[in-house]
């Protein structure tokens, strides 16, 4: 009887940890960015979440979670000052089933790493998801229009689209000084990235209707490119 119940003991030991080493944090999607930006939608699988911050220098900045439609789910981090690291983490809770995170943070350039919880089944799912969502989503987009710029020039473009999803891209050629904006039909801003080095910065709306796209630069030739999800529903 004796043996019988530390046999008990030890397999039930067993359970815990083999259940805990499968439970782990599991980097779902890192982003950077400079200044105002809007990341790609992604799916909450885990128990729990959490967010990293790092930025290049000491300054403001205002991290929310959107809704697949843009409206602000929940607001989870603000700062007068702060370069990082900064970590926190949340529970998973109703509606936050696919989010995109807004951050309004340093000009100079900041990182966002989103981690979560996973059990197995949910790690599988978050490797999916990150294999395929790139050809997956390049696959639903269609090019809305394309600018480009020679140093030191600007842009003022209005547009009107009837997508409920879409990306800016920008892409400076050189070290310098790249801004662009996205205004909404009420002047208000959505975007507004600033780059200073060679590369490609991306933004998502989550917003339909008449904008104002506000483009310049110092020192750098650039294209500014507008693809549509025209498929695009809540999720």
């Amino acid at each position: 009887m004796k043996l019988l119940r530390n046999l008990i003991v030890v397999l039930f030991a067993g359970a815990v940890m083999v259940s805990a080493q499968a439970n782990k944090w599991e980097k779902t999607m890192e982003f950077s960015g400079y200044g105002t930006t809007q990341t790609t939608l992604m799916p909450m699988l885990g128990e729990k979440w959490r967010i990293k911050y790092q930025a290049k220098t000491h300054s403001g900045v205002s991290i929310d979670v959107l809704t697949p439609d843009g409206q602000i789910l929940s607001h989870v981090f603000n700062s007068i000052s702060q370069q990082g690291p900064y970590t926190e983490s949340w529970n998973v809770t109703p509606g936050m089933e696919k989010v995109a995170f807004r951050v309004e943070g340093d000009v100079n350039g900041w990182t966002v790493v989103v981690e979560q919880f996973t059990d197995e089944i949910a790690s599988w799912k978050l490797f999916k998801w990150r294999r395929d969502n790139a050809a997956e989503t390049q696959k639903r987009l269609s090019r809305y229009g394309m600018w480009t710029g020679e140093a030191s020039e600007e842009m003022q473009q209005k547009v009107t689209i009837q997508a409920r999803r879409w990306r800016i891209t920008a892409k400076s050629y050189q070290t310098g000084r790249l801004k662009y904006e996205v205004l909404n039909a009420d002047g208000d801003r959505i975007i507004s990235n600033h780059r200073l080095s060679e590369g490609e910065s991306e933004s998502w709306i989550y917003a339909q209707g008449e904008f104002t796209i506000l483009c310049s630069s110092i020192g750098t030739r650039w294209d500014l490119v507008i693809d549509v999800d025209e498929n695009a529903s809540g999720n």
